[in-house]
């Protein structure tokens, strides 16, 4: 594009806004030098966003000018504040993230104590090095940092990057769901965020199935409680065994003859622990389905035919063992 149309634009751009006056007097000189309108709309749009990018640090530094001096009169500390906000800035930008951490670190009592809105710019520096140098420092340092900071949507972002990268390392479905949180709650758009966090935590899960369908089927569970696992209905499954004294119905006096035992092991699936009380309670509850939830597939219960004479009340079930299995 024309380069006297292109220095008109910076020097329109020296205050980092393009107003309506002056947009339209830059059309017009492109309509002077033989630049196609549209053409000249682009890279005005283009240069403004340089610009802005460009001009974070020293927008940053006018506000922090303006709460200076509005809220204390003294110079010394004004260009003290200034000089170490810009260096942090500078040290961040270049990627020295050590040098970075330890020049918050001696500016945290200034920020906290004069310029609490400042503090959480600063505070995003600091989280963001501390991200890439020691995420579990990082992950430490969140809630002290988040609550310093009044502002705290301004953090949002970067603490969910934290949760994000934490809960990937380790497979944290917990931490993941944190960051997924803070990117729907982040002022900016963080559609791709959330769809990342999203993909990851589907492929955890799936691998997490898959890996638990394994062991249980090596087991020998029955899918129906495998199905039931997978579609995180529970969380933990328990061999439980006992010594059950069954009635034994004689059909031709039509009266229970006698009971037998037998020593049969069941597998309970649960999201928590299960205790005895627990254990004959289910037992009982799923006695007419109990075959899905046997672990000796050669044992049959030998009072099935007394269930309809509602005789299985007089049963006796002792729970002998009852061990976690996943």
């Amino acid at each position: 594009m024309n380069e006297q149309l292109i220095k008109f634009i910076e020097l329109c751009l020296t205050d980092g806004v393009i107003t309506d006056k002056e947009r339209e007097v830059i059309f017009r000189k492109a309509s002077e030098y033989n630049v196609d309108i549209d053409e000249c709309e682009i890279i005005l749009e283009s240069m403004i966003q340089q610009k802005n990018m460009s001009q974070t640090v020293t927008i940053l530094k006018n506000e922090i000018v303006t709460e200076v001096n509005t809220e204390i009169n003294n110079s010394e500390k004004y260009s003290s504040l200034l000089s170490i906000y810009s260096n942090i800035y500078n040290l961040w930008n270049d990627s020295k993230y050590l040098e970075c951490i330890n020049e918050v670190k001696k500016a945290e009592p200034l920020f906290k104590d004069l310029f609490k809105d400042r503090w959480a710019v600063t505070a995003k520096y600091y989280l963001w090095s501390l991200m890439e140098v020691d995420l579990e420092k990082a992950y430490e340092e969140i809630d002290r940092v988040t609550n310093l900071v009044e502002d705290k949507l301004y953090l949002q972002n970067i603490i969910g990057r934290i949760y994000q990268e934490k809960g990937t390392k380790t497979n944290d479905l917990t931490e993941l769901n944190k960051a997924l949180h803070c990117f729907k709650s982040y002022d900016y758009d963080s559609e791709y965020q959330i769809e990342n966090v999203k993909e990851i935590i589907n492929r955890i899960v799936s691998n997490s199935n898959k890996e638990l369908e394994a062991k249980l089927k090596s087991l020998g569970v029955n899918s129906e409680i495998i199905k039931q696992f997978t579609n995180n209905d529970y969380k933990k499954l328990w061999k439980v065994s006992c010594l059950i004294t069954e009635p034994y119905y004689n059909y031709i006096k039509n009266t229970i003859s006698n009971w037998q035992n037998s020593n049969p092991n069941f597998f309970i699936p649960s999201n928590g622990i299960i205790n005895e009380k627990g254990a004959v309670a289910f037992i009982k509850a799923n006695w007419t389905n109990i075959y899905v939830y046997r672990v000796d597939k050669y044992w049959e219960k030998k009072g099935s035919d007394c269930d309809k004479f509602k005789s299985f009340d007089k049963t006796k079930i002792e729970i002998i063992e009852i061990n976690e299995i996943v």
